[in-house]
């Protein structure tokens, strides 16, 4: 349907359309698609430049949690790792536990 539209915009011409009027819509269809091809390209560009910066806070936070569990001693297999729960009895005396051991303090 659009295509006859198109069409119908041409001159007629001895065997065919006008050449002038092919000619001009030819170019205005390049010049549209060419603005379109650079506002897509930019935002294009901007999408990798945000992926790179979303890709580098990634790493940034994996460095992060590396030493954290580092500092904390869990960053070996989960063997070595210590669940330590306390909890405030009282005022000044408070109980812990690790493991197989309780104790109070």
């Amino acid at each position: 349907m659009e295509s006859t539209a198109v069409i119908q915009k041409f001159r007629t011409a001895l065997g065919g359309f006008n050449r002038q009027d092919v000619q001009q819509y030819i170019e205005q269809t390049a010049a549209a698609h060419r603005q379109e091809l650079a506002e897509l390209q930019l935002r294009l560009d901007e999408a990798e430049d945000r992926a790179a910066q979303l890709e580098n806070s990634l790493l940034a936070w994996e460095d992060v949690l590396s030493i954290c569990q580092t500092v904390q001693g869990i960053s070996g297999p989960m063997e070595s790792r210590q669940n330590i729960r306390c909890m405030q009895m009282f005022t000044g005396a408070f109980m812990y536990a690790a493991g197989s051991h309780i104790g109070i303090g």
